[in-house]
């Protein structure tokens, strides 16, 4: 898979917060449409921020099945953890002030 190997270029990779949340919702519901309905998005915009999640890290995270909801590939197995580890740490980091450095004038 395209996170397990430390031999493949490493590409320029570019995704959201809530991209992730997105992924991770999708993954948890095994649809679009549940997992549109976890994060209170449309199907529409939880489907499009997938899709370039998936463009961006180039690689198919769902299997589509018409009507029958979606299912992991290998690739979005293995982003799945570090998925939910990226956003447990997003949220800390919200939870958190961050100081101010001393303002030093020059």
């Amino acid at each position: 898979n395209a996170w397990g190997s430390d031999q493949m270029a490493k590409p320029d990779i570019n995704f959201t917060i809530r991209q992730l949340e997105y992924f991770v919702a999708v993954a948890a519901s095994g649809s679009i449409t549940g997992g549109a309905r976890l994060v209170h998005a449309s199907d529409s915009a939880v489907s499009d921020a997938i899709g370039v999640l998936e463009q961006s890290l180039g690689a198919e995270l769902f299997r589509r099945r018409r009507s029958k909801g979606v299912n992991l590939t290998s690739d979005g197995l293995a982003l799945l953890p570090l998925a939910r580890g990226l956003l447990t740490e997003a949220e800390r980091l919200g939870h958190r002030r961050m100081p101010c450095p001393p303002f030093q004038a020059a």
